[in-house]
């Protein structure tokens, strides 16, 4: 990677790991604070503060990117007052979206369950997702209200056609084979049986998780180069944003319209449906990622040709 290409990527890098050093250390500080009502290393706060975020972090990742370069921010020297600033107030943001999120969910347990039993302990799963995507949703949208409104210093840097080409190529890869490997982390079955388990299984587990995601990075890295090598025109970025959303709704959409004729074929009719997707979880969720692998690529280039009509 040259020096263009580091200025790129250097300061969405930089604020995107700011942001998660910050709140894994008040994590921590938040945990072991509270170290004397665990009787051993949490397995589950190990994977809140590395595969539990990685979803919000590559989408605040995304949306710097997209505003760094909209607004020509590459040179840090000149920008990192205002940098500290936006991550000031992002991190601030983003605690109290956090605190409010478990008075909630401690709301939900209390009153909706406790008291007048509107819901059962089963639907708690449910109501903590649905509170995740809420705060993620929110936490990314205070973030392009801030980007709106705070004022950067733009630099003078110009990059050639190829070198953005080679960038984009990086960028689509990157999300999208995280789009294909995120069925994986889906399986809650599986999830769930690791937190159970011994810190190095979990570990293994992490290791194994990125391992996968550089050979997909890698795959998707050839496929989409040899596709975008025909294109003339520049490619852009806001077209970049809407192939990688297409392609991952429509490879997820088909794969999970495959499975699901899997599932009438092979399971019992009589099963109700919160069983029926424990048993997906549990036995279709890898043929899934599988299926959505193959579409995903199949997908991308279908598109980069629609959108860029490669002859």
């Amino acid at each position: 990677m040259d020096n263009q290409n580091q200025s790129y990527f250097k300061l969405p890098l930089f604020f995107t790991f700011m942001c998660y050093c910050i709140w894994t250390a008040y994590s921590l500080i938040n945990y072991f604070s509270n170290i004397e009502t665990n009787h051993e290393y949490d397995t589950f706060f190990i994977y809140r503060i590395t595969l539990g975020t990685l979803d919000l972090y590559l989408l605040i990742y995304m949306i710097s990117l997209y505003f760094f370069q909209k607004y020509r921010i590459y040179d840090l020297t000149k920008n990192w007052k205002t940098i500290c600033l936006l991550i000031a107030v992002f991190m601030l943001i983003r605690y109290y979206l956090s605190t409010l999120e478990g008075y909630i969910l401690r709301i939900i347990i209390t009153q909706l369950i406790g008291n007048f039993q509107i819901i059962s302990y089963d639907d708690i799963p449910i109501c903590f997702s649905i509170l995740k995507w809420f705060n993620v949703i929110s936490v990314l949208g205070i973030l392009i209200i801030l980007f709106k409104i705070i004022t950067f210093s733009p630099s003078a840097v110009d990059f050639n056609p190829v070198t953005l080409k080679k960038i984009h190529i990086r960028i689509f890869s990157l999300f999208l084979s995280y789009a294909s490997l995120e069925a994986i982390l889906l399986n809650t079955n599986v999830i769930n049986k690791l937190l159970e388990s011994s810190i190095n299984v979990m570990q293994l587990f992490i290791l194994a998780i990125l391992l996968l995601w550089i050979i997909l990075y890698k795959l998707f890295n050839i496929i989409v180069f040899d596709c975008f090598e025909q294109l003339d025109s520049q490619v852009s970025f806001k077209k970049l944003i809407l192939i990688i959303i297409r392609t991952a709704f429509w490879s997820g959409f088909v794969s999970t319209i495959i499975v699901c004729l899997l599932l009438m074929l092979y399971m019992p009719g009589n099963l109700k449906l919160k069983y029926k997707i424990q048993f997906y979880s549990s036995y279709f969720l890898y043929i899934f990622s599988g299926i959505n692998l193959l579409f995903s690529l199949l997908f991308c280039r279908y598109f980069i040709k629609s959108f860029y009509k490669i002859r």
